[in-house]
């Protein structure tokens, strides 16, 4: 995730992707939170409503 957060606060172009198309960022939930699933240790438990807040708000 830092890495989103990296890109999206430092590039212009990933809000702009998104707000182009906002199924991207949909994809980018869906990859974080199966990630997630996938190796529950150590990352976190993060619902997914609550995944897809993060992602947005580091996006915007």
């Amino acid at each position: 995730m830092e890495d989103w957060r990296g890109i999206t606060i430092t590039t212009e172009t990933v809000p702009r992707f998104l707000s182009e198309d906002p199924n991207r960022h949909e994809g980018w939930v869906d990859w974080y939170d199966t990630r997630f699933s996938r190796n529950p240790e150590p990352w976190p438990d993060i619902p997914e409503d609550e995944l897809r807040t993060i992602l947005r708000e580091w996006a915007e």
